[in-house]
């Protein structure tokens, strides 16, 4: 067994993290988001994919951006 849900570093978090989680409850994101990804990053990402190979667009539906491995595996097993 790989234990992939081990995510507590010891490094202090760094100064903009922490300051981008202080503005966050003002602007109204202290929910979770997206499981598969919050939907315009993925499709940014699906777009700069399909600029990299000639093998055709890759859609956004097929891109996941994931907060854990845990998170991750559920993600690929219910696909």
């Amino acid at each position: 067994m790989i234990p992939l849900w081990y995510g507590e570093g010891d490094l202090p978090t760094p100064a903009f993290h922490r300051r981008g989680g202080d503005r966050s409850p003002a602007s109204g994101a202290y929910f979770y988001t997206c499981k598969a990804g919050l939907p315009e990053l993925r499709a940014a990402i699906a777009e700069y994919l399909s600029g990299l190979h000639p093998a055709g667009p890759v859609g956004a539906e097929r891109v996941l951006v994931s907060s854990s491995g845990m998170t991750a595996l559920m993600l690929m097993a219910r696909r």
